[in-house]
């Protein structure tokens, strides 16, 4: 009987196939046991070596484990055996962009366009990393582009806001934080940098009531807290800098020389800057 069994196992074994593996690997992987699907997608490649999906798939496992320099070798040799494989070019810039490889990231993004020019993943992770590099222009058009190819893309939204708020371009800002948060009530984020855009804008009563929902949302938020504070002295210093009625018409001039009045702008402060959002 013994040997019967041995035999069972030994052609149950044969029966598993490289697709078996693989789909067994997808499966721990979406069931958060990377380690094991790993492990599947390295029995795939034993049993094919030359599947290209479970090279692309243990790419993923090995960056989801933090081992980036794997994952790329193992999603260049998926585009060297296909060499049409999108996601193996879009998930290879974002292991390279982790590994400050920004330019090359670049290109592999480009390239995943070439490809599938509707791929608004590509566009937003390339916005994301020309951002990195300065090319704040360049990340808005990119932005742009995954949002006109995926309308309820929040995250593209947010990170076109981040853009724009460096550039100075505020409105522009609140107008994609807010939609932001149209498409997330919960994003608390969205709700702390839309409060800081209105008081760049000297809009200080906004900006607390942003800041505010913001904790309510994120107690831990540092920069909603700290905004909220700025915005409040600023609303206090407005208000006691303010004229009386009697006396505008005489004080108005100096006033507006001090750049406290309604078109003054916020005065200068310190608070940390969002980071974009990753895919």
């Amino acid at each position: 009987m013994a040997a019967i069994s041995a035999t069972g196992e030994a052609a149950q074994r044969a029966a598993i196939t490289a697709e078996d593996c693989c789909d067994r690997g997808n499966e721990n992987f979406f069931l958060l046991r990377t380690a094991e699907a790993l492990a599947d997608y390295t029995e795939a490649i034993r049993l094919k070596p030359d599947y290209a999906n479970a090279y692309h798939n243990r790419g993923l496992a090995k960056l989801k484990l933090g081992r980036t320099a794997e994952a790329i070798a193992d999603y260049t040799e998926a585009i060297r055996l296909k060499p049409d494989f999108v996601e193996a070019y879009n998930n290879r810039g974002f292991a390279k962009e982790k590994l400050g490889r920004t330019a090359e990231a670049i290109a592999d993004y480009t390239e995943a366009i070439r490809l599938k020019p509707d791929h608004a993943e590509a566009y937003y992770n390339r916005g994301g990393a020309k951002y990195n590099l300065e090319r704040t222009a360049e990340a808005i058009a990119d932005y742009t582009e995954a949002i006109r190819l995926k309308p309820d893309y929040a995250n593209a939204y947010y990170n076109r806001g981040v853009a724009k708020r460096k550039l100075g371009r505020y409105e522009e800002a609140i107008a994609d934080y807010t939609e932001v948060i149209r498409l997330k009530p919960d994003h608390a984020e969205a709700y702390c940098y839309r409060g800081k855009a209105k008081y760049e804008l000297g809009r200080f009563e906004e900006a607390i009531a942003d800041y505010t929902e913001a904790l309510r949302l994120k107690p831990d938020c540092i920069p909603a807290s700290s905004g909220k504070l700025f915005a409040e002295k600023a609303l206090a210093k407005s208000a006691a800098e303010r004229p009386s009625v009697a006396a505008s018409a005489v004080g108005a001039g100096a006033i507006s020389a001090h750049g406290t009045g309604s078109g003054g702008g916020a005065p200068a402060v310190s608070i940390p800057s969002e980071k974009r959002q990753k895919h």
